[in-house]
């Protein structure tokens, strides 16, 4: 563990980066991991693991960043790597993690599908599990099948195993924009909100304006903010603060640099701005900020 680095990084929950994944794929149900541990997951993350937890019933408390989410209601969490994470469920709870290593999800069979499914998504996202229209049988389906391929050694396993995979991104995808759409052009404006969104992840430390998002989207800024007012309820302004506000209580939150360090890493040549900036947008300055949260972790252990 480094000193800018004090979440520890694992494979698994509780397996050291060293733990080598049997496989591409793993598959686990809630209980396996979190019963004896008091059904908690302590904050940690992963380096190179892709991870969607199948929530189904019961309850869960989860950390996600500087997110929080508080749920009864079944649904898909997807963390990628990098993305600070706990939790907490009620006992009994019913549900399944499933991991996945991104060579995986690099390698030339999700090439294509990349863009399409979000596979480079930096933040956390959570997908309600619409029953009214079968995902979540369908998405269990998958898991089963996936769960029945690792059970034992067949001829082009891997192969199988991809297009399993596939298939549950997919179907899990499909219920994310189901949820979304409500306008008759909310395919093509999810796709232009993604699109957005993956430049936002590239650029926002280059603090990009408006302007230099829609000219690199091939769009006026007026459809940019139009979309974003109508799938996301925000303006593309504030999707580029929150993103840029979201990296700065990371970095305030689970590292040790100064916050002169993190103002110069996001693209802020004044200390000071930054630290006005910050201040409006969360209430507080920096170095309060992290001693707030870090005080309120400690009340809570």
């Amino acid at each position: 563990m480094t000193e800018s680095s004090p979440i520890p990084l694992f494979g698994l929950y509780g397996e050291t980066p060293q733990d080598q994944m049997p496989g591409w794929v793993h598959i686990e149900d809630i209980a396996s991991r979190s019963l004896g541990l008091d059904w908690r997951i302590e904050p940690h993350r992963h380096g190179n693991l892709y991870q969607v937890l199948l929530f189904l019933e019961g309850r869960v408390t989860a950390q996600l960043d500087a997110g929080k989410v508080d749920t009864d209601q079944p649904c898909a969490l997807i963390i990628p790597p990098g993305v600070v994470h706990s939790f907490h469920f009620a006992p009994n709870t019913r549900g399944y993690v499933i991991t996945l290593a991104m060579p995986l999800l690099q390698s030339p069979a999700f090439e294509r599908a990349q863009t399409v499914l979000g596979l480079n998504r930096q933040q956390a996202e959570v997908v309600t599990l619409d029953s009214a229209e079968d995902y979540q049988r369908r998405l269990l389906d998958c898991v089963y099948a996936i769960e029945t391929e690792l059970s034992h050694a067949e001829t082009a396993q891997q192969l199988v195993l991809e297009w399993q995979v596939g298939i549950f991104l997919t179907l899990l995808k499909r219920q994310q924009l189901h949820s979304l759409m409500h306008q008759d052009d909310a395919e093509h404006g999810q796709q232009l909100i993604y699109a957005f969104r993956r430049l936002v992840d590239k650029h926002f430390a280059q603090q990009w304006s408006i302007n230099q998002y829609a000219d690199a989207l091939h769009v006026s800024t007026s459809t940019l903010n139009r979309q974003c007012r109508q799938l996301l309820a925000s303006s593309a302004k504030q999707i580029i603060l929150e993103r840029l506000i979201l990296e700065c209580k990371r970095k305030l939150i689970y590292t040790r640099l100064s916050a002169e360090q993190v103002a110069e890493s996001l693209g802020f040549a004044d200390p000071s701005y930054f630290s006005r900036f910050f201040k409006r947008y969360a209430g507080m300055a920096p170095r309060e900020f992290r001693r707030e949260y870090h005080a309120e972790q400690a009340l809570s252990e």
